[in-house]
């Protein structure tokens, strides 16, 4: 279950990344091509005397991989806000981190 509501909080970052917002602009809308998205999430799991538990924190790390060069630091900028704009993670009592790494694909 703990896997679910990362892999969930995951792929809504990388849908708000790269296409899917509507007020704020996305890699697609600002011409970034994005050729690979990876992300590792983690977080720390505090149980209870009682068997229950919670999220303590979550860190996302997505590791996108663009075509060019010159789009680097507009795709490190889309991470800036993603705690603002994601339905998901606004959604959760969990604070939520970002640690994005961009990377250039090879020619």
């Amino acid at each position: 279950m703990e896997a679910l509501k990362f892999g969930v909080l995951a792929f809504a970052d990388y849908l708000g990344r790269l296409h899917c917002r509507r007020q704020n602009p996305s890699a697609a809308r600002k011409g970034i091509s994005v050729v690979a998205y990876e992300d590792n999430a983690s977080g720390t799991l505090v149980f209870t005397a009682d068997g229950g538990g919670s999220f303590e924190h979550v860190t996302l790390k997505p590791e996108v991989t663009i075509a060019d060069a010159e789009h680097e630091s507009a795709a490190l900028a889309l991470h800036d806000d993603a705690p603002m704009v994601c339905y998901i993670a606004s959604s959760c009592s969990t604070p939520i981190h970002h640690l994005p790494t961009i990377r250039i694909a090879s020619s």
